[in-house]
């Protein structure tokens, strides 16, 4: 809990104001660092990985330990179809080996990337068919989805594609302990003229040599007794809780508000079997789920992390607008709660107005952990890292800003953990034309030393929480069905390594 000793508002000077100029940072900026494919930056945004990259997808990077990272994007191939691309470069950005994945006559936008080791990685993407022309009235089918698994050496080891007749997306992946992977995405299941469409989130437990050991959707209830129930559930993230229980989170409609509030469900994530009593487990078995609302305020998922004890849940609540800058604050509430009720033990607010709400906690190398994100572009071009201790409370706040450009960033992907005090971050630029361009750099606390003009208030408010008053916590429940997911078609994808 907050202390009511603590200040109701910290004024943090930012630790980061550097002006137009170079930014890159001595790990990517070395004149022994000049690595072929990717080009060193303009002074301004770090290395430049290419411009052939499309504004479809996601961009990732995660850490391949001391081995460098792994990066991935969706670029437009020769044919001008959207194509999975791939690349392996070292803590310096210099690249080891790059490939695309090239396809036939679909495009394929890449979702997720799953680091096993510096020699393997699981890559999931979205599989959108070709058009048809304006004669054709065929059914365009929607998107499925499509897993490989990619070895170094030897290129694809073995790939996969699942889907339904309707939307199927993954938005959160999570290591299994066999070296196989959960994924947990939606799949709509009505979706016609007249009806409205269900959003059902689904997961599924594939083994390392890419099976679907079992697939479950989950039908979110608001109020059992009453059936009435969540009809658009769009889960953020799947985490690992050990002992192969799972905590999958997101966000769901309320259908009294049309307001979003989160969900919480916690599964047993091991093969399908049953005890010695005969008692079911395994096989995605609900085992507790939860939900929290914020009366007439939307909540977005931002992460969750388990430590031994606890999980630490970071929401977002959105905030009022301020009259004078007409922006919306960014409200991050950070939840304490209990690994086996998930009642919420403790909370901490935090409101900062310059910074963009932004899903995803990095998890640091000790008990700290940090958010990463955006600053407003109406504040200045650039990135803020804010470390807290599990119990929620700051510990540093940092940002790094970019010269003024008419450029205006698409999307930043930050790597999971710090290394030697540096985030590794990639940044997708919107530059003129259709093809976007990749930088990738690295946030290095001593490398920033200039103050900033600018100030970040910080208000921090003690518990109980005034204008949280309606934050309210129910137990729910779930209907689990078989997936409709069914395997399709061989993905045909050919690695191209160069």
């Amino acid at each position: 809990m907050v202390r009511s000793t603590i200040s109701a508002i910290i004024i943090l000077s930012l630790l980061a104001f550097i002006s137009c100029g170079n930014l890159m940072n001595d790990e990517l900026s070395g004149e022994e660092n000049n690595p072929a494919d990717i080009i060193p930056g303009n002074g301004s945004y770090g290395s430049s990985i290419g411009n052939k990259f499309t504004a479809s997808g996601r961009v990732r990077i995660q850490s391949a330990e001391n081995d460098g990272y792994f990066i991935s994007g969706t670029i437009y191939g020769d044919s001008g179809r959207e194509e999975i691309w791939l690349s392996n470069i070292d803590k310096n950005a210099n690249r080891k080996w790059s490939a695309s994945l090239k396809n036939i006559s679909t495009n394929d936008r890449i979702s997720r990337i799953e680091v096993i080791d510096k020699d393997n990685i699981l890559i999931l993407a979205d599989r959108y068919y070709t058009l048809p022309g304006p004669d054709d009235l065929l059914t365009v089918p929607e998107p499925d989805l499509i897993m490989i698994k990619v070895n170094s050496s030897t290129g694809i080891v073995w790939q996969k594609c699942i889907g339904s007749a309707k939307k199927d997306i993954v938005y959160s992946t999570a290591p299994a302990n066999d070296g196989g992977l959960l994924a947990a995405g939606i799949t709509v299941t009505m979706e016609s003229a007249g009806t409205a469409a269900e959003y059902r989130p689904f997961v599924i437990r594939v083994s390392p040599q890419g099976e679907v050991i079992w697939k479950k959707d989950y039908k979110i209830y608001l109020n059992k007794a009453e059936k009435k129930y969540f009809e658009i559930v769009i889960p953020s993230e799947i985490i690992s809780l050990g002992n192969e229980e799972y905590l999958l989170s997101g966000t769901a409609l309320n259908p009294d508000n049309n307001k979003l509030v989160g969900f919480y469900c916690k599964i047993d994530g091991r093969a399908a079997g049953y005890a010695d009593d005969n008692t079911a487990y395994g096989g995605g078995i609900l085992l507790k789920s939860c939900y929290i609302k914020a009366g007439n305020k939307t909540i977005s998922m931002l992460g969750n992390i388990s430590y031994n004890d606890r999980i630490v849940s970071v929401i977002g609540v959105t905030g009022t607008v301020n009259s004078s800058t007409s922006t919306t604050s960014a409200k991050y509430t950070i939840l304490t709660m209990n690994k086996e009720t998930l009642k919420v033990s403790s909370k901490k607010n935090y409101e900062f107005e310059s910074f963009k709400v932004q899903k995803g906690i990095i998890r640091n190398n000790t008990d700290d952990f940090t958010l990463a994100g955006m600053i407003k572009p109406v504040i200045g071009k650039g990135i803020y890292t804010i470390t807290f201790d599990k119990s929620g409370t700051i510990k540093e706040l940092h940002t790094k800003y970019y010269d003024d450009s008419v450029y205006d960033f698409i999307s930043v992907e930050f790597n999971g953990m710090y290394e030697n005090s540096g985030l590794a971050y990639i940044i997708r630029w919107d530059n003129p034309g259709s093809s976007k361009e990749l930088y990738i750099d690295r946030y290095i606390s001593s490398s920033v030393s200039k103050s900033s003009m600018l100030k970040v208030v910080v208000v921090v408010t003690p518990d109980p929480v005034p204008d949280d008053a309606d934050l309210e916590e129910n137990d729910n429940d779930a209907d689990i069905e078989d997936s409709a997911i069914t395997d399709n078609d061989n993905p045909g994808l050919v690695f191209s390594r160069y």
